[in-house]
């Protein structure tokens, strides 16, 4: 990768310095080719402008007696770097995101599972068996105070059961014995 993006030859920083009737005063090889930039591009007296041509990053600046002055390096390498990051970024963003769904759908398939056996015991319960009761000890913390409650309430279901079938059983032998 350095190879191809290394920091030789055109990667090397250069710059050019014109006075200020226009003529080329000095330059590094690297930016002969450079033309006099507008002089809207740069910024007033004492201050930088920055400005980006393709993958070349530049500093232009008005120097003293109205010299401009351009000073610039080719950034493809931090650019190759920086877009490499950015995929390492949203892949790891995108590995995290689907971590946490796998995750959280374990996660609540296990404590749905708790209340998956509560339902269904409490759906098995029925006037022939009102002695079944959920079974607390594998329930989570959570939900055994609901369980406790769910079971304290069959149990007074089936004393009140219990107390209308010896009533019925009075009843009918008081019924059948005759006065």
């Amino acid at each position: 990768i350095r190879a191809r993006y290394g920091r030789r030859g055109s990667d090397s920083p250069y710059f050019a310095v014109w006075k200020g009737s226009g003529e080329l005063l000095k330059a590094t090889a690297g930016a002969v080719q450079l033309r006099l930039p507008a002089d809207t591009e740069f910024a007033a007296a004492g201050t930088t402008a920055w400005r980006r041509r393709g993958d070349l990053r530049e500093a232009l600046f008005v120097g003293p007696v109205g010299t401009h002055v351009v000073v610039g390096r080719n950034i493809r390498a931090e650019l190759y770097d920086l877009r490499q990051w950015l995929f390492l970024l949203v892949a790891a963003g995108v590995g995290l995101v689907a971590l946490g769904i796998v995750g959280g759908t374990v996660l609540s398939y296990g404590s749905l599972g708790s209340i998956r056996a509560m339902s269904a015991t409490a759906a098995g319960i029925s006037e022939r068996n009102l002695a079944e009761r959920i079974d607390t000890k594998q329930i989570d913390s959570e939900l055994r105070e609901l369980a406790e409650t769910l079971n304290s309430a069959f149990a007074r279901l089936e004393s009140s059961f219990a107390r209308q079938a010896h009533f019925t059983a009075d009843a009918s032998h008081e019924l059948r014995t005759p006065l």
